[in-house]
């Protein structure tokens, strides 16, 4: 009975934990869902899930921002110089 009740406790363990998981991670993966939707899309309702026609078309757009690999740069050369300073 005991051994029972231990494996009933571990499967509850594992279920609290996979949920907890999947609270915690669902930004991040809708950011990464987000990310590869045309703009046209992300405010629709009900929200898609699952892109029907993903494009790269927003990474495109960032990186072809001057302003946006210079702040990048300056993200570099401050945690570097942190790194190296500690």
């Amino acid at each position: 009975m005991n051994k029972a009740k231990n494996r009933i406790l571990s499967a509850v363990k594992y279920l609290a934990i996979f949920l907890l998981l999947l609270v915690l991670l669902f930004p991040v993966i809708w950011m990464i869902i987000s990310s590869v939707q045309p703009s046209s899309k992300l405010m629709n309702l009900p929200p898609e899930f699952i892109p029907s026609n993903p494009t790269l078309q927003n990474y495109i757009k960032i990186i072809s921002n001057s302003k946006y690999l210079r702040y990048f740069e300056n993200s570099f050369i401050v945690s570097g110089g942190t790194v190296l300073l500690c």
